[in-house]
């Protein structure tokens, strides 16, 4: 007698299966979305709180001020403020003027300076880094302010500055004459 083969059974798609995979297929879009959404929630939680520092200099005939305000939306922790003139960075604005005047023992009576690093400038807060005042007592006396003047504003050109600050997120960014670029 001859065996007849058995036929082969036809493979059909399971109905459980179909959906196991569906639903495997819809939770990876869902994880993926998830994270999506958490990277954007995040950017948004950083921009809401962006400093923007602005560097200002203001000049009259016997004053100067170099102001520094943050005009963002969130504090800015200030990090460093440097000060860059003839090739050589300064670190401190008293530096800065004993160079400028050839003078390391000046006096600084008509100085106004702040030092700022680490600290935290507060939204529309503004700060005189440097300045400079002529009085009107120093006028008539002919002091040694009437004489630092003229070469204090013949080197403000010629001065560039880096300030670098930090949102409370812990980006970062550089100010170097108001040319602002974030630094990763």
């Amino acid at each position: 007698m001859d065996e007849e083969p058995t036929p082969e059974p036809t493979r059909r798609i399971r109905p459980e299966l179909i959906f196991s995979l569906l639903s495997l297929f819809a939770s990876v879009c869902a994880v993926a979305i998830t994270g999506a959404q958490t990277q954007i929630m995040a950017r948004q939680q950083e921009a809401s709180v962006w400093p923007y520092i602005e560097l200002n200099q203001a000049y009259s005939a016997d004053s100067f001020e170099f102001t520094i305000t943050n005009k963002g939306i969130g504090p800015a922790k200030i990090q460093s403020l440097a000060y860059e003139y003839q090739g050589k960075t300064y670190a401190g604005a008293e530096e800065l003027i004993k160079v400028i005047f050839n003078n390391p023992s000046l006096e600084f009576q008509n100085f106004s300076l702040t030092k700022i690093d680490r600290n935290v400038l507060s939204v529309g807060e503004k700060l005189i880094v440097l300045g400079f005042r002529v009085t009107p007592d120093d006028k008539k006396k002919n002091t040694k302010a009437m004489q630092f003047a003229p070469k204090l504003f013949a080197a403000i050109p010629n001065i560039r500055v880096k300030l670098v600050f930090e949102s409370v997120y812990g980006a970062r960014w550089e100010n170097v004459n108001n040319d602002v670029r974030q630094v990763r």
